[in-house]
């Protein structure tokens, strides 16, 4: 039976991933704080986008969404490994003569 608690537990580990996956989307596109904020939503996006068509040709099984889902994660968490975050601001601030 569903239950108020499962459902808090399957959104929190749900924002956790999209978490990982947007935010090595975000980051080169956005301020650090925006990208935070919008990682959830982008890492959403991104998720549904890649597995929908792996999903249609393989079938939807749980074996084949957890798979799409390692991979995803997997790949979101290496291109936060591999590429570093670029600085918000320079180093040290310009003054014209």
């Amino acid at each position: 039976m569903a239950s108020s608690v499962n459902a808090v537990l399957c959104a929190l580990l749900a924002t956790a991933f999209w978490t990982v996956l947007g935010y090595a989307v975000t980051r080169t596109l956005l301020p650090r704080v925006l990208a935070f904020g919008a990682s959830p939503v982008v890492g959403w996006a991104v998720f549904s986008a890649a597995s929908l068509p792996v999903l249609r040709l393989v079938g939807l099984s749980l074996p084949a969404l957890v798979g799409v889902a390692a991979l995803c994660l997997v790949a979101g968490a290496g291109s936060l490994l591999i590429h570093p975050s670029r600085p918000d601001s320079p180093a040290a601030p310009i003054v014209p003569p």
